[in-house]
């Protein structure tokens, strides 16, 4: 989510919120313009990453997967089984 103000002197004024920053950087100009007519020296954003936690985890055991079966003689199938009873018993 990227949440933009407009700013003068040590103010600043929560003015949008927007789901992507492709849509937010195809509205900067606009955000600029309103900025100035309301009499604000700058436009800032701040740009919050929220991580999904489940898809990191999935991720993760994904990668120990592939390491497993690489290296320690533990065949794909097993690997899988393993996270496949993790991921029921989450």
């Amino acid at each position: 989510m990227v949440r933009v103000y407009f700013e003068t002197d040590g103010y600043s004024e929560l003015v949008a919120k927007f789901d992507s920053e492709d849509t937010f950087f195809a509205c900067v100009e606009a955000l600029e313009d309103n900025a100035r007519k309301h009499n604000f020296d700058m436009v800032t954003e701040s740009i919050d990453e929220e991580i999904d936690l489940a898809t990191e985890v999935e991720d993760a055991l994904v990668e120990y997967d592939q390491y497993l079966s690489s290296t320690d003689g533990v065949t794909e199938e097993e690997s899988r089984e393993t996270i496949e009873r993790y991921l029921k018993n989450k």
